[in-house]
């Protein structure tokens, strides 16, 4: 008798127990999802707030609600002509800079460079020589190679194993 009450005990232990986990997990997944609708409404808000909110339209009551929907109209409408030429603006900035880098690539190509690499060395020497360096500076400054960061140059690594390969070397 008295170990089927302590079976029955244990029994109504654990079934407690799993309640209070399954408790446990059921509260938890309430704040998460507590947690990610506040984050949801702030990322609302402030979307809101930076691009604001549109009014529904509707018809204006009175004369001086329809003369201000017209300023506002006309306000609108200056706003966006001043951007549509700030961006033909840009737009024609845009076509300049790519006629010059197209004028530029050609040059380069007709100057027998046909690499990138080849076409940056080159545009750094032009850069060096137009700063007002003379061409022993120059070749001074480039090595005799310019690496404009490009992974032609040898890394730390390679350095540090070709400066001990030629130690061993000269041991030997």
């Amino acid at each position: 008798m008295a170990n089927q009450k302590q079976k029955e005990k244990k029994k109504k232990e654990r079934e407690r127990k799993a309640k209070a986990r399954v408790l446990k997990r059921r509260e938890q997944a309430r704040q998460e999802a507590k947690e990610k609708k506040a984050q949801e409404d702030k990322w609302d808000a402030e979307y809101a707030e930076s691009v604001g909110k549109s009014k529904p339209y509707r018809k204006p009551k009175s004369e001086e609600e329809l003369i201000e929907r017209v300023h506002q109209d006309k306000d609108i409408m200056a706003k966006l002509q001043a951007n549509i030429e700030i961006l033909k603006a840009l737009e024609e900035e845009y076509e300049k800079e790519q006629a010059a880098r197209k004028k530029l690539n050609e040059e380069l190509d007709a100057e027998g460079y046909s690499t990138v690499k080849d076409k940056m060395d080159a545009l750094h020497k032009k850069a060096l020589e137009h700063q007002g360096h003379s061409a022993d500076t120059v070749k001074q400054l480039t090595g005799g190679v310019t690496n404009l960061g490009c992974a032609t140059d040898l890394s730390v690594v390679e350095k540090a194993e070709q400066h001990i390969s030629e130690n061993i070397l000269e041991q030997d």
